[in-house]
């Protein structure tokens, strides 16, 4: 890995190991995907900021995530060490179906996986990222401690206790309770659940006084845009310098973890973004703005206008179809924007409001007529299915709203070019903290004729392509986004088995339908409950309420 990648990157940090505390970073995916990750960049910018630590990157091998039993060990990109030469093994995890790769990746590199079995000489694990900050518990059999919430605002607390501790000499079982006291800290060892007769958990039990784990969170006027700091073109965005626009999101879509564990939403200064854009300018001509909101952002069009000034190109992530004007898509397309993309989410307007997505069709079909006038070659549009409460007949609403947008975008690109529709279908998965936590999602057989349906609808709709995630990995998800430390045993089953599910599933006694396709009742404690994640619980559960009022209301008005 490091001869050939190491030649291709600009920017790379190198340092001296001697001396120093030695973190190895891993993204438990491909090169291909971390790289494009900014919150991967943030990571490895924060701690190389520190004289006493050294930190280095690795990535998934190729051949582990095509299935190969005879994968190569991963080594650091930087320097090509092992992973067990490395005081720390931190992984950023900003997605539930890699947690199989955090196992395999240790197993690979001769760490034990299990923390209660590693000897002292074994390397401390570490994990963060947006997904573990939500819900850990199916990864804490395997890490010694977790950063909830902002990891680089934690980076500089946490690295100078492992530094000090590494000085002094500190086992494990003295320098657990140090990382423990850093807020944002959670080390699984000084928590033990409990279970019921019923399966749900009955109890929390913690050690000392402690009491939840509080999430982390960078104060906005310490907030400084992460951007790309090791530039490549082997991944998806490699043409690119990304720099983030906003933290968090201020919209509260029911299902979304932006709008409730990054609060508050934190919108970065126009100042800051534009000199970490002119950072970036003598490697890369065009930024990348990255952010759940940046439609939102109130300084985009100076912000849009500053990066032009500078002779860059920009493109911007998916926008908020109200937050749209026609100066914002000229500037975007005078930028070099090719796409736009928008989230309508839901084909029924009614399902959109339920969501917090008040979007009308009339919005919608003027946002694609907009499109069309301002000159871009394509609209992609981003839809859920199986969402609670939905029907078929909703889902068949997603082919005729696209089918209306699609007859506006002609209209309007008269005598043009065609303006290409992309649907993107996935599979509504309820996440922690949010307020469908309590949801149920459709098993992969109901999801599977939810995608069946939509294609259908728009097969041999000219200027429309649709594409959909596997349902079966989207259950996946669903069981690791609400499973509790039982789970553990099914991802070492789904790292030992190369990702077979079926054999995964008979090897162990887990029962995946138990966390994805069941109601949890208000009372019930929840395996995360003891991370907060800074909203209060009863808020999200009248979010909740409100959103089986409202689904309920609306089908009692149809019949």
């Amino acid at each position: 890995m490091k001869a050939r990648r190491a030649t291709s990157e600009i920017a790379a940090i190198h340092k001296d190991p001697g001396g120093k505390l030695n973190v190895l970073l891993v993204f438990p995916n491909s090169y291909f995907v971390g790289m494009s990750n900014l919150g991967f960049h943030a990571i490895y910018a924060a701690l190389n900021s520190l004289d006493y630590v050294r930190c280095e990157r690795s990535f998934m091998p190729d051949e582990s995530l095509r299935g190969s039993a005879k994968a190569q060990m991963p080594l650091s990109v930087e320097s090509g060490d092992m992973a067990s030469r490395f005081d720390v093994i931190a992984f950023a995890m900003p997605f539930e179906n890699d947690y199989p790769n955090l196992v395999r990746f240790l197993m690979l590199s001769g760490i034990t996986p299990d923390r209660d079995r590693r000897s002292h000489g074994e390397p401390l694990v570490v994990a963060g990222g947006c997904a573990v900050s939500a819900n850990p518990e199916p990864l804490a059999a395997f890490v010694d401690a977790f950063v909830v919430g902002d990891g680089e605002h934690a980076a500089g607390e946490f690295a100078e206790t492992l530094f000090i501790a590494k000085q002094e000499r500190l086992n494990q079982s003295d320098l657990l309770p140090r990382l423990a006291e850093i807020e944002g800290v959670y080390v699984p060892e000084l928590f033990e659940p409990e279970y019921g007769p019923d399966g749900t958990v009955s109890a929390i039990h913690v050690q000392g006084d402690r009491e939840k784990v509080k999430r982390r969170v960078t104060p906005r006027e310490e907030l400084v845009p992460a951007r790309t700091i090791v530039f490549t073109q082997d991944t998806e965005f490699g043409h690119l310098g990304l720099v983030e626009a906003v933290r968090g999101c201020p919209r509260a879509c029911k299902f979304c973890m932006a709008s409730f564990c990054s609060r508050p939403a934190r919108f970065l200064s126009a100042g800051s973004i534009l000199r970490a854009a002119r950072s970036t300018k003598k490697h890369r001509q065009a930024i990348g703005l990255l952010g759940s909101a940046v439609a939102d952002h109130p300084d985009l069009l100076a912000i849009l206008r500053g990066l032009l000034s500078m002779d860059m190109g920009v493109t911007v992530s998916s926008l908020r179809a109200d937050s749209i004007s026609p100066q914002m898509l000229d500037l975007l397309r005078r930028g070099g924007q090719q796409t736009i993309t928008i989230a309508p989410e839901a084909g029924q307007e009614r399902l959109r409001l339920a969501l917090g997505k008040p979007n009308s069709d009339e919005l919608l079909i003027d946002v694609a007529a907009q499109v069309a006038s301002a000159g871009f070659s394509a609209l992609k549009l981003y839809f859920m299915v199986g969402l609670p409460g939905e029907s078929l007949d909703d889902v068949e609403e997603i082919v005729s709203l696209v089918k209306r947008m699609k007859h506006g975008l002609r209209k309007r690109s008269s005598g043009k070019r065609d303006v290409l529709i992309n649907v993107s279908l996935s599979s509504f998965v309820p996440k922690a903290h949010t307020p469908l936590q309590w949801a149920p999602m459709l098993g992969p057989t109901e999801l599977s004729r939810c995608i069946r349906a939509a294609k259908t609808g728009l097969s041999g709709t000219r200027g429309v392509s649709v594409h959909a995630d596997l349902p079966k990995w989207a259950f996946i998800q669903g069981v690791l986004s609400r499973g509790d430390r039982r789970c553990s045993r099914l991802v070492s089953a789904l790292a030992e088995t190369n990702f077979d599910w079926q054999a995964s599933r008979k090897s162990v006694d887990v029962n995946p339908e138990f966390y994805a396709l069941r109601t949890r009742s208000r009372d019930e404690i929840l395996p995360w409950a003891h991370i907060s994640s800074g909203v209060p619980v009863g808020e999200l559960w009248r979010s909740f309420e409100s959103y089986r009022a409202q689904m309920k209301r609306q089908t009692v008005g149809e019949e």
